[in-house]
């Protein structure tokens, strides 16, 4: 940061430092919490993960030197692809595999950790599907992933996180519209889509 000597990358990254730090305490807060709800799922994800993709795609705007609008635009971008990456995320610790994603498939739900898909089974699932899930968040049991998965599975809980993801990314997209054609508009947008590559 010092080497490259712009004011406004100390204060963008120490922004980001300070967002993702209240994020993980964010997340911790809500450890086995069944009533958060989608907006403040969000809030927790857009401050841990996206604040990173932003804080880059940000940087990379002013160190080249573009105008106010065209940062924002980068900014939103990435913003974008770190929400879409961070729900990607949520569904492979449900089907993921194991040697790719770099942890254990149910490590999340072993957590205690609420995401998108499990929000969504709470809030479209009966009351029995509730107490189900409640029960496995948290459980060591090696069968909790699955039997959370199924209850996904009735409750289109992981098709309906995809959706999501799909939105952020399509989002990211529109953000770009603003840059002239190129070479790297082109990667950017390669790289928004393959974001979802991993679910597909």
């Amino acid at each position: 940061m010092v080497d490259v000597g712009i004011d406004a990358v100390f204060k963008i990254m120490a922004d980001a430092t300070n967002d993702i730090s209240e994020g993980e305490v964010l997340q911790l807060a809500n450890i086995k919490n069944i009533n958060l709800g989608e907006e403040e799922y969000f809030q927790v994800i857009r401050a841990k993960t996206s604040k990173l993709f932003e804080a880059a795609a940000t940087l990379g705007g002013v160190i080249a030197g573009a105008d106010a609008d065209t940062v924002d635009d980068l900014s939103n971008y990435g913003a974008c692809v770190g929400t879409a990456f961070q729900i990607v995320d949520d569904i492979l610790d449900y089907v993921g595999v194991e040697g790719v994603i770099g942890k254990k498939v149910g490590d999340d739900l072993r957590e205690g950790k609420v995401t998108l898909p499990v929000i969504h089974a709470l809030r479209e699932g009966t009351v029995s599907d509730r107490e189900m899930i409640s029960g496995l968040l948290g459980n060591e049991n090696e069968s909790a992933p699955e039997k959370t998965l199924q209850i996904f599975d009735r409750l289109g809980s992981l098709e309906y996180a995809r959706g999501c993801a799909r939105k952020e990314v399509t989002h990211a997209v529109d953000s770009l519209s603003s840059l002239r054609p190129s070479s790297a508009k082109e990667c950017l947008v390669e790289l928004a889509v393959s974001s979802l590559d991993r679910i597909k």
